[in-house]
């Protein structure tokens, strides 16, 4: 990452990740703080942890953490029984001779290690000239294990974990994936018919497919693990202003994505295609038109994440392992770790002493971006469950552009309620802050964990 900035790049992006060490023992962390210190934007996968809470990686402030995202696109095959059941997969296409539409193939399921389908696991005597079931495991090289052990087929069958989320493979030969509900049919029928056969018919790519875009359901899932008062991840997804920073980019890319269908639908979780929550969503989708014009940014500065730090308990022996430079603490600006000028507000109540008596103030600052030099800005709320959100000012008027303005926001809550109500329901409450001039809505929201 040092060599990436001293080559002079404008973003780093690292498709890699694991667990969530502290920030001053994540070599990721470290290389990211210099990054964004020399004006280079880091996005970094938020990892494929799966459907489970707390998941996520890479999650430092100073990152932008992106999630996995589909798109309406798919390629559908079809797994088409003896008895004219057809059960709908996924597969990338493969090089060689398609099966026949007409003629139906055996179908072997072992036990144990065969049906992970691992090199070594099947005999040629039992999978010759057969389309061979897998349980998903090995991706792709189960189609190279069962294409070595003579078998001319390969169904790879979701688990609990994948449950109805698919994921396409250009197998070496004719194969699919399909979901867990698909797989309890065709097992059904593998134990109950003799001799039980079935082919596989293509159908390539299909585009404009519906629901799309979904959380791709090995997408890693929030809340942060290790800074409750940051959202990660920050969007999932699948440079026109070069002045700007890395935080006035990720801030474009959260306060103008979107977090409905293309139908207009609320956006679903691939898994079980149910509608999906903050911790996989984050702030949204990316629309990156949108993303060029936000009309207001939330930007940060270096000092602004060595506050953060400072806010968060850290010490100044580790914050000088992750920032490389000795720190005073008590000259920092930012008391409370929710005070950093992130694009999100989240508050823990849970971790909230008495003396903030069920009360927190947030101080946010944006920045005037638009090209039209003035510009009034009135702001609307939707308060999170239980609680009572309130602004100040309500009206924040600019005279030209790159002008700052400060806000505060009270957020209010029954802690007895608010814990009770939650309980019955998730672990968290969702709303939105949005700020608009009749043309750009600049979108916060407004997590309580």
């Amino acid at each position: 990452m040092d060599k990436a900035i001293e080559d002079g790049v404008d973003i780093i992006s690292m498709s890699l990740g694991g667990d969530t060490p502290p920030y001053q023992e994540d070599p990721i962390a470290i290389g990211s703080f210099g990054a964004m210190e020399k004006g280079v934007l880091v996005s970094l996968a938020a990892g494929n942890g799966g459907f489970e809470e707390n998941t996520v990686s890479n999650v430092a402030p100073w990152m932008t953490t992106v999630g996995a995202s589909t798109i309406d696109r798919a390629f559908p095959a079809d797994l088409v029984l003896e008895d004219g059941t057809v059960l709908t997969g996924t597969s990338l296409i493969f090089k060689g001779k398609a099966l026949s539409n007409t003629t139906y193939i055996p179908l072997f399921y072992g036990f144990k290690e065969k049906n992970y389908c691992e090199p070594g696991s099947l005999k040629k005597s039992q999978v010759s000239g057969k389309i061979v079931v897998c349980d998903v495991g090995l991706g792709v090289f189960q189609g190279v294990v069962v294409k070595e052990a003579g078998g001319v087929g390969v169904v790879s069958l979701n688990t609990p974990e994948e449950d109805e989320g698919l994921m396409a493979e250009p197998y070496m030969i004719p194969g699919l994936q399909i979901t867990l509900s698909s797989r309890e049919k065709l097992l059904n029928n593998i134990n109950s018919t003799k001799n039980a056969g079935a082919t596989m018919v293509f159908h390539g790519t299909k585009l404009g497919y519906k629901p799309a875009p979904v959380v791709a359901f090995f997408s890693s899932r929030g809340p942060n693990p290790l800074s409750n008062y940051v959202l990660k991840p920050d969007v999932i997804a699948p440079g026109a202003d070069p002045d700007w920073s890395p935080a006035m980019i990720k801030s474009a890319l959260m306060t103008t994505a979107y977090t409905h269908d293309h139908d207009g639908n609320p956006i679903l979780d691939e898994k079980d295609l149910k509608e999906t929550n903050v911790w996989g969503l984050g702030a949204g989708h990316v629309d990156p038109e949108k993303a060029l014009d936000p009309g207001l940014v939330y930007d940060l500065t270096v000092e602004d994440y060595l506050g953060f730090l400072c806010a968060s308990n850290y010490s100044t022996k580790d914050i000088k392992k992750i920032s490389v430079r000795s720190v005073n603490c008590s000259l920092s600006k930012i008391e409370n770790p929710w005070d950093l000028n992130y694009p999100a507000i989240s508050v823990a109540f849970a971790d909230a002493s008495e003396s903030l008596k069920s009360e927190v103030l947030v101080t946010r600052t944006v920045t005037h971006v638009s090209d039209v030099a003035s510009a009034t800005y009135k702001v609307s709320i939707t308060s999170p469950n239980d609680v009572t959100v309130t602004v100040d000012p309500e009206t924040l008027v600019f005279k030209e552009k790159g002008e700052k303005q400060s806000y505060k926001v009270k957020i209010q809550a029954d802690k007895k309620m608010l814990f009770e109500n939650k309980s019955k329901k998730n672990d968290f409450d969702l709303g939105r802050l949005v700020w608009t001039d009749g043309k750009h809505q600049v979108t916060s929201l407004i997590v309580l964990v």
